[in-house]
């Protein structure tokens, strides 16, 4: 996936949305970027449907992306889909994952 001209990413050092185990500071400062991006969801939606294994799309880390595949998307979300339920949820589990670092 090329990053859309609106991507905040655009134009920014790829290693920061790639941080190596354990680099919070890189991390944090991707997420930064992420937060403020207005093409934020359809790339957290390519990196779930993609299965993106490494680094930071869409605002979400890799440990969040595998705990939202893991838990799949609640059935109110499955049978019609409302982006502010779902950002909701996904800012829930993002939280209670990064607690942990």
């Amino acid at each position: 996936m090329t990053a859309p001209r609106a991507a905040a990413c655009r134009g920014a050092d790829i290693e920061t949305f790639f941080p190596a185990p354990g680099d919070l500071v890189t991390a944090r400062r991707a997420l930064m970027i992420c937060g403020r991006c207005p093409v934020r969801i359809p790339c957290r939606r390519y990196a779930l449907d993609h299965r993106e294994r490494h680094g930071i799309w869409g605002g979400l880390t890799e440990e969040t992306r595998e705990t939202l595949i893991r838990i799949g998307p609640p059935q109110a979300l499955a049978a019609e889909s409302d982006e502010s339920d779902a950002e909701d949820l996904v800012l829930g589990v993002q939280t209670k994952v990064e607690s942990f670092y």
